[in-house]
């Protein structure tokens, strides 16, 4: 029984890892598409509520948008507004993505997201 116990948490554990690197897959691609014509247009009022409206997922802890001169937009939960990039990419606790942002093979930002495990 413990046997079988200890290999259906190690199921499960993977089970929602995977399930979380999808989301965050999902998201990246469909965020890149949106935020690409934003930043062309230097419409970074939409880049900021674009932003803000990925915190409807749970799983997701922080988001960045920047573009080559400057940040757009940064967005971390409360407990870990102090936390940066480097922070969650060296901790194990956490999925993270960084992708470019590119208009015509021309690269015009970058996104990071985190979402928490």
């Amino acid at each position: 029984m413990l046997i079988f116990s200890v290999g259906l948490i190690a199921y499960n554990s993977r089970s929602v890892e995977n399930d979380l690197r999808d989301k965050l897959t999902k998201l990246t691609t469909f965020s890149k598409e949106s935020l690409s014509s934003a930043l062309w247009q230097y419409n970074y009022d939409y880049v900021r509520d674009y932003t803000e409206s990925l915190f409807l997922y749970e799983d997701l802890v922080f988001a960045r948008v920047a573009t080559p001169e400057m940040e757009i937009s940064k967005k971390a939960r409360p407990d870990y507004v102090e936390s940066s990039f480097e922070d969650f990419r060296l901790s194990s606790r956490f999925i993270v993505s960084e992708t470019l942002i590119t208009r015509r093979e021309t690269t015009i930002g970058n996104m990071q997201l985190v979402f928490s495990r």
